[in-house]
């Protein structure tokens, strides 16, 4: 199940504008994920809610922004693990050229014990790069030198 809102700019747009938006909010359960290919079912269970915003930018790269509340969400994976009713969040957003994605800024995830931040880019014909330079997962740490 999913609440779904867009606007479409019908008038000229200015470089950088944006020209078409939509935000979808995503009720997630164990179920529909599985169905979507995700497998979660021995590293979650219940409910999460994943909010997605595009927007088409002119003459720029276009913008998705993810947004994961975990809150009722309890989560058991390596490293890490909560309980449902406490909050945690995963954000990312993607820069989009084409349909590719390019870059990936603002990359966090923030909940009990759990501090990422981190970005990412995806140089054409190159493995992708991704920066973590500051990061609390569990008792583990990390920071630059």
């Amino acid at each position: 199940p999913a609440d779904v809102t867009g606007s479409v700019l019908f008038d000229r747009a200015a470089r950088g504008q944006p020209v078409d938006q939509i935000t979808s909010l995503l009720h997630l359960t164990e179920d529909n994920v599985v169905a979507a290919g995700v497998p979660v079912a021995s590293y979650v269970s219940g409910p999460g809610e994943l909010k997605v915003s595009y927007a088409a930018i002119k003459d720029a790269p276009d913008r998705l922004a993810l947004d994961l509340d975990l809150e009722k969400t309890a989560v058991h994976i390596p490293l890490w693990s909560k309980a449902a009713g406490r909050g945690a969040t995963v954000h990312a957003d993607l820069l989009l050229d084409g349909g590719d994605i390019v870059a990936a800024t603002g990359l966090r995830a923030r909940g009990p014990e759990l501090n990422v931040t981190g970005t990412a880019r995806f140089p054409a014909h190159q493995p992708p790069v991704l920066d973590i330079p500051d990061f609390r997962i569990g008792q583990s740490t990390g920071r630059p030198c």
